[in-house]
């Protein structure tokens, strides 16, 4: 019982330095923004590839709610900072699934004349209309039950000053809301290279040995790779971890970083039998020092930040398992 009470003091310390470090972000995020930091790089380029990478991003995460997910199909092309827009577009996904508790969320766009509208739908809890006015401040959560910070939504409303697409917003109290972003159409090239592409993993079939000592994250991180169907083998300590290298050699391993009593996923993976150091290794931590990044480095594995971003991971096991 006294154990129990530690892994969830330890569970609630974690969250709490998780928040802390999302804060931070933000207020960084808000500064550079408001300091002209960031130089927006504008270009042409082809939508479809950008909405359907968020679908992809976003999709796991609705279902997981037992919401339904839809990212349209679109043949437009705009002028835009690609990597600025997705931004502000996965601040409105997130907002919609967070604060969606049935029904489902929409991305799409629609052409109003030299102009493209892209639109987050969904069927939450929607915004009164007295409050619509402010929820683009820092720190204005309202009273909605999520666990959001304030400051998604003020900085998606200066990046798209930054950018020039003025930000609409239609809802609908207890029925929904509506995010949008207009942005310039763009003439469609007839070769086309999308700056932002839709990453895919050639996993099928691949054995993944995940090993973390947290029940609820184990069982997230089972159902996100068998959404990409990789045969997921999952490990709580160091004997399930070896009874699972002795029954099969999996192509990676994802190991968290902070264990039990003190131990790491790092030193774990230097007990394991020599001929399983060459599999590769990606360690994940909320630990951001420069302590944990060189031992990562220096054993010869990759490093991931909590809280982990899916099109990360996706990302980097395209590399690791090509």
């Amino acid at each position: 019982m006294q154990h129990d009470e530690y892994r969830q003091s330890l569970a609630d310390i974690s969250a709490s330095l998780d928040a802390a470090e999302s804060l931070l972000a933000g207020l960084l995020d808000i500064s550079r923004l408001d300091s002209g930091g960031l130089s927006p790089q504008i270009e042409a380029f082809p939508l479809d590839p950008l909405l359907q990478a968020l679908g992809n991003e976003f999709r796991l995460l609705a279902e997981a709610k037992g919401l339904r997910f839809h990212a349209a199909r679109t043949g437009l092309w705009v002028r835009s900072d690609a990597q600025l827009l997705r931004r502000v577009l996965q601040n409105f996904l997130a907002n919609a699934v967070r604060y969606t508790p049935r029904g489902g969320v929409l991305l799409g766009c629609r052409r109003q004349g030299e102009q493209v509208r892209i639109e987050v739908w969904d069927t939450g809890l929607g915004i009164r209309e007295r409050d619509q006015g402010v929820i683009f401040e820092e720190f204005r959560r309202l009273d909605r039950g999520g666990q959001g910070l304030g400051l998604g939504l003020a900085i998606s409303d200066r990046i798209a000053k930054l950018l020039k697409h003025p930000i609409g917003l239609r809802s609908q109290f207890g029925r929904g809301s509506v995010f949008s972003l207009a942005l310039p159409r763009a003439q469609a090239k007839a070769v086309t290279v999308p700056p932002i592409q839709v990453e895919s993993v050639d996993a099928q079939g691949k054995r993944v040995l995940v090993m973390d000592n947290d029940a609820a994250v184990l069982a997230g991180m089972r159902e996100l790779l068998r959404g990409w169907q990789c045969e997921v083998v999952a490990a709580r300590n160091e004997q399930e971890v070896l009874a699972a290298l002795a029954e099969a050699r999996p192509a990676l391993m994802l190991f968290d970083f902070h264990l039990d009593d003190g131990d790491t996923g790092l030193a774990l993976r230097e007990r394991l039998p020599v001929s399983a150091h060459d599999i590769p290794c990606v360690i994940i931590t909320a630990d951001h020092s420069e302590a944990v990044r060189n031992a990562v480095r220096d054993s010869g594995a990759w490093l991931l930040h909590k809280p982990l971003k899916p099109i990360a991971l996706r990302a980097l096991m395209t590399r690791l398992l090509d």
